[in-house]
């Protein structure tokens, strides 16, 4: 049996029986988790804010070898992110980043930068300082952040480099970028302009903060959009159900 306490966000949570919730975590120093919270819905003295999706808090967590979830013994309020529920746009937004999160990553494997990113983009959304943009840059930095770094410097078939002020084109079904040569006839290719790969190659290197100096005008937005869409469909297990309601709100 171990006994642990984390910094965790809370990712999904379902009722189980009259009084108990199973919640998944991911914590910063652990990666994601799933527990039984006994007594969830009645205890104020072990859960006094409740476990609520999107919850920032403290939890005190019991493992026990040769089962599947865990037990959560106790939590303690950081942040509830409340305020974002009151605007449907933003809550959609947070569904969203909690779902991709919890695809992305497999049970167990610590990833505190993608948990950092994730709290800020919350603070982000409370905050109202959120742009339609963040969205791309949390996906392209949980694809990094997850071991998938696009190479935008040399053909992923024929290793040419790719000139700065040339085009690019993304093979969804290789899942490589290439230079024009090697995309000839193959199916499901996205071009990616110079100007975009610009955006993306700057949007890996800088924070949430830093990505209002970045320009996007609406041919990097769409290049990006279906890159970034393509990218993550060969890499999560299914599709991200809260998708479709997101991109309803930015039309």
């Amino acid at each position: 049996m171990r006994r642990f306490e984390a910094e965790a966000i809370i990712l999904q949570g379902i009722d189980y029986g009259e009084s108990d919730r199973i919640v998944t975590f991911f914590t910063r120093e652990f990666g994601k988790i799933r527990g039984i919270a006994k007594g969830a819905k009645r205890s104020r003295r072990r859960f006094p804010n409740g476990l609520d999706l999107a919850y920032h808090l403290y939890i005190t967590f019991v493992e026990k070898e040769g089962f599947e979830l865990g037990r959560v013994e106790d939590s303690k309020m950081i942040h509830s992110f409340d305020r974002i529920s009151q605007h449907p746009d933003r809550f959609m937004t947070a569904c969203y980043l909690l779902e991709l999160t919890s695809l992305s990553i497999p049970d167990r494997e610590p990833h505190p930068e993608l948990f950092d990113l994730l709290k800020s983009s919350f603070q982000e959304l409370e905050r109202g300082d959120w742009v339609p943009e963040a969205r791309d840059f949390f996906e392209l930095k949980t694809l990094f952040y997850c071991g998938y770094r696009p190479n935008f410097e040399w053909c992923g078939v024929c290793q040419s480099s790719l000139l700065p002020t040339g085009d690019r084109y993304y093979s969804r079904d290789k899942g490589l970028v290439l230079c024009e040569g090697c995309s000839i006839d193959l199916p499901w290719v996205t071009r990616l302009s110079p100007e975009t790969t610009h955006v993306m190659q700057r949007g890996l290197e800088t924070t949430l903060d830093g990505l209002k100096e970045l320009l996007f005008n609406e041919k990097i937005k769409e290049e990006s959009r279906r890159f970034l869409g393509h990218a993550l469909s060969l890499r999560l297990t299914r599709p991200i159900r809260s998708q479709p309601l997101l991109d309803a709100f930015r039309r």
